[in-house]
Protein backbone atom coordinates (compact mmCIF):
# COMPACT_ATOMS: atom_id res chain seq x y z
CA UNK A 1 0.00 0.00 0.00
CA UNK A 2 1.44 3.63 -0.72
CA UNK A 3 1.98 6.11 1.95
CA UNK A 4 -0.92 8.37 -0.04
CA UNK A 5 -3.20 5.21 0.63
CA UNK A 6 -2.20 4.23 3.87
CA UNK A 7 -2.67 8.17 5.16
CA UNK A 8 -5.88 8.28 3.57
CA UNK A 9 -6.86 5.09 5.24
CA UNK A 10 -5.74 6.67 8.14
CA UNK A 11 -7.72 9.68 7.74
CA UNK A 12 -11.17 7.44 6.95
CA UNK A 13 -10.95 5.85 10.16
CA UNK A 14 -10.06 8.77 12.08
CA UNK A 15 -13.30 10.40 10.98
CA UNK A 16 -15.18 7.07 11.45
CA UNK A 17 -13.77 7.15 15.07
CA UNK A 18 -15.00 10.88 15.63
CA UNK A 19 -18.59 10.08 13.90
CA UNK A 20 -19.19 6.67 16.26
CA UNK A 21 -17.75 8.62 19.44
CA UNK A 22 -18.91 12.25 19.18
CA UNK A 23 -21.65 12.19 16.71
CA UNK A 24 -19.50 13.98 13.85
CA UNK A 25 -16.30 14.64 12.52
CA UNK A 26 -15.23 18.42 11.32
CA UNK A 27 -12.94 18.12 7.75
CA UNK A 28 -10.84 21.58 6.86
CA UNK A 29 -9.89 22.00 3.31
CA UNK A 30 -7.49 24.72 1.40
CA UNK A 31 -6.30 25.59 4.61
CA UNK A 32 -2.67 24.61 3.11
CA UNK A 33 0.10 22.32 4.44
CA UNK A 34 -0.41 18.98 4.49
CA UNK A 35 1.13 15.76 5.75
CA UNK A 36 0.17 13.66 2.39
CA UNK A 37 3.41 13.21 -0.10
CA UNK A 38 2.80 15.46 -2.80
CA UNK A 39 0.47 17.86 -1.25
CA UNK A 40 1.57 21.55 -2.66
CA UNK A 41 0.29 22.86 0.49
CA UNK A 42 -1.23 26.07 -0.93
CA UNK A 43 -3.68 27.69 0.38
CA UNK A 44 -7.35 28.30 -0.96
CA UNK A 45 -8.86 31.46 -1.69
CA UNK A 46 -12.11 30.24 -0.04
CA UNK A 47 -11.09 27.19 2.40
CA UNK A 48 -13.74 26.12 4.58
CA UNK A 49 -14.85 23.46 6.73
CA UNK A 50 -17.41 20.95 7.26
CA UNK A 51 -18.86 18.17 9.43
CA UNK A 52 -19.56 14.58 8.67
CA UNK A 53 -22.34 12.68 10.93
CA UNK A 54 -24.88 14.74 11.45
CA UNK A 55 -27.15 13.05 9.18
CA UNK A 56 -26.92 10.09 11.30
CA UNK A 57 -28.80 12.25 14.01
CA UNK A 58 -31.18 13.41 11.34
CA UNK A 59 -29.34 16.98 11.30
CA UNK A 60 -28.14 18.65 7.97
CA UNK A 61 -24.55 18.54 7.49
CA UNK A 62 -22.70 22.10 8.33
CA UNK A 63 -20.39 24.18 6.77
CA UNK A 64 -18.44 27.44 7.41
CA UNK A 65 -16.24 29.73 5.39
CA UNK A 66 -13.20 31.81 6.18
CA UNK A 67 -12.30 31.17 9.70
CA UNK A 68 -9.13 29.68 11.14
CA UNK A 69 -9.48 25.91 11.89
CA UNK A 70 -9.42 26.08 15.58
CA UNK A 71 -12.20 28.95 15.31
CA UNK A 72 -14.06 27.22 12.97
CA UNK A 73 -13.92 23.70 14.20
CA UNK A 74 -15.10 25.84 17.48
CA UNK A 75 -18.33 27.58 15.83
CA UNK A 76 -18.88 23.91 14.21
CA UNK A 77 -19.12 22.00 16.85
CA UNK A 78 -21.28 24.17 18.76
CA UNK A 79 -23.85 24.16 16.72
CA UNK A 80 -23.62 20.62 15.74
CA UNK A 81 -23.56 19.67 19.58
CA UNK A 82 -26.58 22.37 20.35
CA UNK A 83 -28.53 20.10 17.48
CA UNK A 84 -27.50 16.80 19.05
CA UNK A 85 -28.56 17.83 22.59
CA UNK A 86 -31.84 18.81 20.39
CA UNK A 87 -31.71 22.60 20.39
CA UNK A 88 -31.05 23.13 17.16
CA UNK A 89 -29.77 26.57 16.14
CA UNK A 90 -32.96 27.68 13.80
CA UNK A 91 -32.07 28.61 10.28
CA UNK A 92 -31.83 32.82 9.58
CA UNK A 93 -32.05 34.05 13.43
CA UNK A 94 -28.97 35.91 14.42
CA UNK A 95 -27.67 34.66 17.98
CA UNK A 96 -24.34 35.54 19.75
CA UNK A 97 -21.63 33.22 21.17
CA UNK A 98 -18.84 34.12 23.07
CA UNK A 99 -19.38 37.54 21.80
CA UNK A 100 -19.61 36.79 18.13
CA UNK A 101 -22.67 36.87 15.87
CA UNK A 102 -23.98 33.74 14.03
CA UNK A 103 -26.45 31.95 11.99
CA UNK A 104 -27.02 29.50 9.75
CA UNK A 105 -28.56 29.69 6.07
CA UNK A 106 -29.63 26.70 4.33
CA UNK A 107 -27.34 25.71 1.39
CA UNK A 108 -29.15 25.01 -1.98
CA UNK A 109 -28.41 21.52 -2.69
CA UNK A 110 -26.49 22.91 -6.05
CA UNK A 111 -23.62 23.58 -4.19
CA UNK A 112 -23.18 19.71 -4.08
CA UNK A 113 -24.89 18.85 -7.03
CA UNK A 114 -22.06 21.06 -8.85
CA UNK A 115 -19.27 18.88 -7.61
CA UNK A 116 -19.46 16.21 -4.73
CA UNK A 117 -15.48 16.89 -4.61
CA UNK A 118 -16.69 19.90 -2.18
CA UNK A 119 -17.59 17.66 -0.02
CA UNK A 120 -15.18 14.63 -1.27
CA UNK A 121 -14.92 13.07 2.37
CA UNK A 122 -18.21 12.79 3.10
CA UNK A 123 -19.07 11.36 0.20
CA UNK A 124 -16.02 8.94 0.40
CA UNK A 125 -16.85 8.36 4.32
CA UNK A 126 -20.68 7.26 3.23
CA UNK A 127 -19.91 5.66 -0.22
CA UNK A 128 -18.50 2.60 0.23
CA UNK A 129 -21.31 -0.39 -0.10
CA UNK A 130 -24.05 1.77 -1.51
CA UNK A 131 -24.95 1.75 -5.25
CA UNK A 132 -26.49 5.57 -5.04
CA UNK A 133 -25.73 8.04 -2.36
CA UNK A 134 -27.89 10.93 -2.45
CA UNK A 135 -26.60 14.57 -1.59
CA UNK A 136 -26.99 15.58 2.49
CA UNK A 137 -28.45 18.62 3.32
CA UNK A 138 -26.27 21.44 4.40
CA UNK A 139 -26.75 24.38 6.08
CA UNK A 140 -23.93 27.48 6.30
CA UNK A 141 -22.74 28.77 9.53
CA UNK A 142 -21.89 32.29 8.54
CA UNK A 143 -20.75 35.01 11.28
CA UNK A 144 -21.24 38.89 11.30
CA UNK A 145 -18.92 42.04 11.16
CA UNK A 146 -18.06 44.05 14.21
CA UNK A 147 -20.95 45.89 13.49
CA UNK A 148 -23.35 42.31 13.78
CA UNK A 149 -24.16 42.83 10.03
CA UNK A 150 -23.64 38.88 8.37
CA UNK A 151 -21.84 38.52 4.59
CA UNK A 152 -25.66 38.54 2.80
CA UNK A 153 -26.07 42.59 4.24
CA UNK A 154 -24.54 44.63 1.44
CA UNK A 155 -23.41 47.04 4.77
CA UNK A 156 -21.56 44.34 6.06
CA UNK A 157 -17.48 44.92 6.41
CA UNK A 158 -16.13 43.85 2.97
CA UNK A 159 -13.90 42.25 3.84
CA UNK A 160 -15.86 39.94 6.51
CA UNK A 161 -18.16 39.53 3.32
CA UNK A 162 -15.35 38.25 1.26
CA UNK A 163 -14.29 35.44 3.32
CA UNK A 164 -17.61 33.85 3.53
CA UNK A 165 -19.37 34.07 0.18
CA UNK A 166 -22.99 32.92 1.05
CA UNK A 167 -23.65 29.92 -1.36
CA UNK A 168 -27.74 30.54 -1.68
CA UNK A 169 -26.80 33.70 -3.14
CA UNK A 170 -24.72 31.74 -5.27
CA UNK A 171 -24.08 28.15 -5.11
CA UNK A 172 -21.93 27.63 -8.30
CA UNK A 173 -18.93 29.64 -7.60
CA UNK A 174 -17.54 28.62 -4.61
CA UNK A 175 -15.11 27.31 -3.78
CA UNK A 176 -14.39 27.10 -7.50
CA UNK A 177 -15.28 24.09 -9.11
CA UNK A 178 -12.04 21.96 -10.75
CA UNK A 179 -11.67 21.21 -14.08
CA UNK A 180 -12.22 17.80 -15.10
CA UNK A 181 -9.33 16.60 -16.74
CA UNK A 182 -9.62 14.97 -20.23
CA UNK A 183 -7.97 11.89 -20.39
CA UNK A 184 -5.44 11.35 -23.09
CA UNK A 185 -6.93 9.10 -24.98
CA UNK A 186 -10.63 11.79 -25.52
CA UNK A 187 -7.35 14.03 -26.11
CA UNK A 188 -5.94 12.68 -28.88
CA UNK A 189 -9.26 11.50 -30.65
CA UNK A 190 -10.25 15.64 -30.18
CA UNK A 191 -7.37 16.36 -32.34
CA UNK A 192 -7.66 14.19 -35.18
Amino acid sequence: MSTQAKNASQQMLHIATFVASHGFAVVAIGYGGCSMPGCNGCRSRYPFTYTIGMVERGQPELMLFGLEPESAHFGISWVANEALAGRPVPVDTPMEVNNVAIKLVDVPNQWLIADRSRMAMWFNHYGPGRERLTEPAVRQLVWADADGRFPDDPSCNPKIAAMQPVLKVDPHRYPKIKPRRISSHRKRKKRR
